[in-house]
């Protein structure tokens, strides 16, 4: 059985552009590189944002990728899903959204039952699959773990063709819930990324003309990214004049406005900025003039901001247990430290700070610009379509 001759690939995520965080961008690159390359993707999504539901359009094309947009609960409910004609294409899911995830991956293992099974089945979950549950003591989290690792398991066994894991931490969690026929396929860096001149704006270059030693962390304003650590390291850094900039949209406005509490009950008002989104040249600008690049997240499925850092030679310290270990080794191209220890990471801002070790940082300074010099999200979408038509043609070889 051939695939369609135009390459025809359905896609189903909750969230999608102008959402920015790190599966959206993913996403948008690997795709509109698919199409560039002569696909046909229709991309199926919710009207909402992280933040506001229902307040984007319908439907359009975004990067040559045909977007429709549903009501949030006309898409965790599909019922429009059996009008939708999966024959001869190839289909990805991205995330794990129970609703409608398990709905659509039920459907289409009704139709494998029937004998009418005629494309191919994808699946991504982008480095969540299980593992960001591992720090979710509470009842739902616990439920929510159970069911990932025995329902939804059990159905991508059945139905799914192939998963493509982001790093080999998630595969490792995968594999540990029983899910099979897996491909690790890293995420890439856009090439302004790899660039080593900027043209930041007026505001960011005045910011580090003025302040010539600085870390930073990078991110949605979330928990999850336990900014906290961040902010009480500080307190504990040796060099007062140390500036620390914490950059990203805010997405839990409760959880900004603690940030600010702690900033100032610890009096840090003059040393800890939260400067909102930064994008484009001015982003890389500041991460390539920070002595160091922090992320201590509970929780991460890759880490596109930390690549991007070392991207720009930045020293990256980060948290232990996560898949960012992948990206980071200690003493080789930064460190590593557990998510809550602020006292360890401002040892860890300290070490980089110290001109007794500049010798050890430049080297660590050069292999982070040498390991992310060659893995742009061209590369990272083209890996990923071999992989897609190298399942098909498995599974469906041409008579």
């Amino acid at each position: 059985m051939k695939l369609n001759r135009s390459k025809e690939a359905i896609v189903f995520t909750k969230y999608f552009d102008p959402v920015s965080a790190g599966r959206e961008i993913n996403l948008f690159k690997t795709y509109s590189g698919f199409c560039q390359r002569g696909w046909k993707v229709t991309l199926f999504t919710s009207r909402s944002t992280h933040i506001k539901k229902n307040v984007l359009k319908n439907n359009e094309i975004v990067g040559g990728i045909n977007v429709r947009r549903y009501d949030e609960n006309q898409y965790i409910f599909p019922k429009w899903i059996t009008g939708v004609n999966f024959d001869h294409k190839i289909i990805c899911f991205h995330g794990l959204q129970h609703f409608p995830d398990l709905f659509i991956l039920s459907y289409l293992l009704f139709l494998k039952m029937l004998g009418k099974k005629n494309f191919v089945v994808m699946f991504s979950s982008h480095g969540l699959y299980s593992y960001r549950y591992q720090f979710d003591v509470s009842f739902l989290g616990v439920i929510k773990k159970h069911i990932d690792n025995i329902l939804t398991a059990t159905l991508i066994n059945f139905v799914v063709d192939g998963f493509r894991s982001v790093s080999n931490k998630e595969a490792y969690f995968m594999r540990a819930s029983g899910v099979k026929k897996i491909m690790i396929i890293e995420n890439g860096l856009p090439s302004e990324a790899l660039k080593r001149n900027h043209k930041p704006s007026i505001k960011i270059k005045k910011l580090v003309q003025n302040n010539k030693k600085y870390v930073l962390q990078i991110g949605r304003i979330d928990k999850s990214k336990n900014f906290e650590t961040v902010i009480r390291a500080m307190t504990l850094v040796k060099d007062r004049k140390v500036k620390c900039f914490i950059v990203g949209p805010t997405d839990d406005k409760d959880y900004a406005d603690l940030l600010s509490r702690l900033i100032i009950n610890h009096n840090l008002q003059n040393q800890v900025y939260m400067l909102g989104e930064v994008t484009g040249s001015s982003k890389y600008y500041l991460l390539k003039h920070a002595a160091a690049y922090l992320q201590m997240s509970h929780s991460e499925g890759f880490g596109n901001a930390v690549y991007e850092a070392m991207g720009q030679g930045c020293v990256c310290i980060v948290s232990a247990g996560t898949a960012l270990s992948n990206l980071i080794k200690n003493f080789r191209n930064g460190f590593t430290v557990r998510a809550n220890d602020y006292a360890g990471v401002a040892k860890k801002i300290d070490y980089v700070l110290d001109p007794g070790n500049k010798k050890t940082v430049l080297k660590m300074q050069k292999i982070n610009i040498q390991t992310s010099s060659t893995r742009t999200w061209e590369k990272t979408s083209q890996d990923v379509e071999r992989f897609y038509l190298n399942v098909y043609k498995k599974l469906h070889p041409d008579p």
